[in-house]
């Protein structure tokens, strides 16, 4: 018997990896299909575009929250909705850039999981084309 006759991965579901990085996480496919520093990359540049579209916004949020906010509930509903308008006008742009950004590392690590899985399983066929078997 080979090794892939043996191995849990032959009997797996192929597409897995493709579906880790649709559904899961950006480079979780590279990962299982053993390309770590790619799916490491991957994961690292989705989960940094998120990470700092988040800390620029609550940076201005924090310099829009007065330094004696309202204690009143219509006080605190009326701050929060204008500090969410400010920030939101002041963010549309930037906003724009992280969605693009984690957008093409997203699709990237989508297509190279399915050109990879789709890459080993035309690998099989072609062999059984030539009778090297």
């Amino acid at each position: 018997m080979t090794p892939s006759e043996t191995s849990p991965s032959g009997t797996r579901w192929p597409w897995t990896p493709v579906l880790l990085s649709l559904l899961v996480c950006p480079g979780l496919g590279q990962w299982r299909l053993g390309r770590r520093l790619a799916g490491f990359i991957q994961g690292g540049l989705a989960t940094g575009v998120i990470a700092a579209f988040i800390l620029l916004a609550y940076l201005d949020i924090l310099a829009l929250v007065p330094a004696e906010p309202p204690l009143d509930l219509p006080g605190m509903w009326n701050l929060s909705l204008a500090i969410t308008r400010q920030v939101m006008e002041q963010n549309r742009v930037r906003f724009l850039v992280a969605c693009l950004a984690f957008g093409v590392v997203y699709a990237y690590s989508a297509a190279e999981a399915f050109w990879l899985v789709w890459r080993e399983r035309r690998r099989p066929a072609r062999d059984g084309q030539t009778g090297t078997r």
